[in-house]
């Protein structure tokens, strides 16, 4: 996020393209703090109050 030339605006369908993992999150409230994750198990999201895993 230092460098705004890595960022690019796009529509949600170009998103879930790149990252089909975002679908999980279409239908989450307005100011859901929410964690990015990819590790062995795939790629996720973690809801950063509850702590739980977004599949």
């Amino acid at each position: 996020m230092n460098n705004p030339n890595n960022s690019m605006i796009v529509d949600f369908n170009t998103l879930a393209n790149i990252e089909p993992a975002v679908l999980s999150i279409y239908n989450m409230p307005v100011g859901t703090d929410l964690e990015f994750c990819c590790d062995n198990s795939g790629r996720y999201f973690i809801d950063t109050k509850t702590g739980k895993r977004i599949d």
